[in-house]
């Protein structure tokens, strides 16, 4: 994420695929699903190496762009934005805040999804100043610095953890604290499947 205003902000994910050509028949439902439900103008992009379509939505002033080139798919608000995700300066795994929420998972687990809250909630206090909804939650939700999903396989069993990091535990009452799974965050589920 990146930008103060509706008109520079940007930002968007990525997913990863196995198969390419899965991948840009993906794309390409989604288009015709946009296409079919009206709600925007969609047309073909190309972009970075990346293959797929933009939708302009009314009233919101940078096009959604979907792309899949070869194992990514990206979504990005704003053409910057994909282009960033397909051809990153530095990756996320890299950048300090990816190392330190795939590091909270533990050691031997690997990441099926990693969320960095941070820009998310700057986003959110931009967009949703003016809203009295948004204005009550944005405390809570920024307590929260990053969310993270992985696996780790041993043997004939597979263990799944699921870690929310805190900025501050949240007091509990009677004076118990929260979890801590491998880098101080607070292990929302972990479970072993046979």
């Amino acid at each position: 994420m990146r930008g103060t205003t509706p008109v520079d902000v940007g930002g968007g994910f990525e997913l990863g695929s196995r198969n390419p050509d899965a991948s840009r028949r993906a794309v390409a439902k989604v288009r015709r699903l946009v296409e079919r439900t009206r709600l925007a103008r969609t047309g073909p992009v190309t972009l970075a190496g990346g293959h797929g379509f933009a939708m302009v939505l009314s009233g919101v002033p940078q096009p959604v762009v979907v792309l899949a080139r070869g194992d990514q798919v990206v979504v990005g608000y704003a053409p910057s934005s994909a282009r960033d995700l397909l051809d990153p300066g530095q990756p996320f795994s890299r950048s300090d805040a990816g190392k330190a929420a795939i590091a909270s998972l533990g050691s031997g687990y690997q990441p099926s999804v990693v969320f960095v809250a941070d820009p998310l909630f700057s986003l959110l206090g931009l967009v949703g100043a003016n809203d009295p909804e948004v204005a009550r939650a944005l405390p809570y939700l920024g307590t929260y610095r990053s969310f993270a999903i992985g696996t780790k396989a041993s043997g004939s069993r597979t263990s799944l953890r699921v870690v929310a990091n805190l900025r501050q535990p949240p007091a509990v009452p009677g004076g118990g604290g929260g979890g801590n799974a491998g880098g101080g965050g607070t292990e929302i589920a972990s479970t072993n499947v046979p």
